[in-house]
């Protein structure tokens, strides 16, 4: 069976679900681009940094996500929150940051450890003998087949 490249990422999106939700929770990483509008926020003095980090962890906590620890980037002017929880609920995370109004841009990873990792990668073989690359070309292939 050849796959095309959109079949493959779709076979691998769907190993990586089933990867990702084997385990009990997910380790998520959110990394929020602050907007003008957000870090002038910082400048009013209205809230200090604990009651900041305490309405996110409520916010967070009601859509079912763990707030770990969060940070602020510098060098790219980003609220980083380390999190727990269901993956299924990182558009909601993700949807409820960009409607504060604070924020660009948001990007969550799920991180797998990397022992984890590289046991599942072991699936990836039946991945490979199921795809041709349709810019191999035929000297590539022969070699291949020998």
């Amino acid at each position: 069976m050849i796959m095309d490249s959109g079949g493959l990422a779709a076979a691998l999106r769907f190993n990586a679900l089933k990867f990702t939700r084997k385990r009990e929770m997910a380790t998520i990483m959110f990394r929020n681009r602050y907007s003008a509008e957000g870090i002038r926020g910082f400048t009013t003095g209205k809230f200090n940094g604990k009651q900041r980090e305490e309405m996110n962890r409520s916010a967070f906590k009601a859509i079912g996500l763990d707030i770990k620890q969060m940070y602020f980037s510098a060098s790219d002017a980003c609220a980083v929150a380390i999190a727990e929880g269901d993956p299924d609920k990182i558009p909601l995370a993700e949807a409820w940051a960009m409607s504060t109004g604070a924020f660009l841009s948001v990007k969550a990873d799920v991180l797998t450890p990397l022992g984890e990792f590289v046991e599942a990668t072991k699936t990836l073989t039946k991945v490979y003998d199921l795809y041709e690359a349709p810019n191999q070309d035929e000297i590539d292939r022969m070699l291949l087949d020998e």
